[in-house]
């Protein structure tokens, strides 16, 4: 979501402006969601485990759904929003105004993200889908991202 900065700044828009106008940001993407009618418990294979979490445990019943009339064989049925939402505080918008390196606006906006590497994991603990969707819609990015806190948990 933090990519939307530059982005305005390369279009022209004054600092100033979007530091009065800012609210929020979100970038998204959407996975398929794990058919609540065939859904069954899961073990994903440990690559895609290791890639995710890397040596710490997920800590989390997986599911998948086995197929079914209603989600006509595939195991998933609907869609689901995956979202990083920044939502810039005070610091971030003086940071804005005072045309800060966009390294330090990063650093800034970690306080006030919520990134899609959360979303997608909060979604995959509830059993709303798989390990393997995540891994094909997310940016690897974001899987870095999620493998990286994982294990700062298991260390710290």
């Amino acid at each position: 979501a933090i990519e939307a900065l530059p982005r305005l700044l390369d279009l022209g828009v004054d600092p100033s402006l979007i530091a009065s106008s800012l609210i929020g940001v979100m970038s998204q993407r959407l996975v398929r969601q794990v058919c609540p009618d065939c859904r069954k418990p899961d073990k994903p294979s440990d690559e895609l485990i290791h890639e995710f979490f890397g040596n710490a445990s997920p800590g989390i019943v997986f599911a998948k759904g086995a197929g079914c009339d209603r989600c006509h064989l595939i195991g998933y049925r609907g869609r689901a929003l995956v979202a990083d939402l920044w939502i810039p505080d005070e610091h971030d918008l003086l940071l804005i105004m005072r045309k800060a390196p966009f390294e330090e606006l990063r650093q800034s906006a970690e306080r006030t993200t919520i990134t899609m590497a959360e979303d997608a994991y909060n979604r995959l603990k509830a059993g709303r889908t798989t390990l393997e969707e995540l891994a094909r819609v997310l940016p690897y990015s974001a899987i870095v991202e999620r493998r990286v806190r994982a294990l700062a948990r298991v260390q710290g």
